[in-house]
């Protein structure tokens, strides 16, 4: 199984991810060789080895192949009301200060 350019995008989708063309090809290369290690993996005789068991026999529920919403309690300007660049800022913790730091941590 190959991957192509086509399912990095259907993946990307998914993860909400955004590739440049370029992007694209290199990450369908690089996980096309990744399934091919996975596919010499499976050629290992590892009949004489006992599976391991989960946490549960039961497979977990199938969801659809869609990217929904993803939902907040509070709206996310609430959360995170300064924002530079479309992200929010962060505080930086007083902690990380030069002067309030332990002098065996550089302060």
């Amino acid at each position: 199984m190959s991957i192509t350019k086509s399912d990095v995008d259907q993946i990307a989708t998914l993860a909400r991810l955004k590739f440049t063309p370029a992007e694209a090809e290199a990450m369908a290369r690089d996980l096309g060789s990744i399934l091919e290690h996975m596919r010499e993996l499976e050629a290992v005789a590892s009949d004489a080895v006992e599976p391991m068991g989960g946490a549960s026999d039961h497979a977990a529920p199938m969801r659809l192949d869609e990217p929904g919403a993803d939902p907040l309690e509070r709206p996310v300007e609430e959360i995170a009301p300064e924002w530079a660049d479309r992200f929010f800022v962060v505080p930086r913790l007083a902690a990380l200060d030069a002067d309030a730091m332990p002098k065996e941590l550089g302060g």
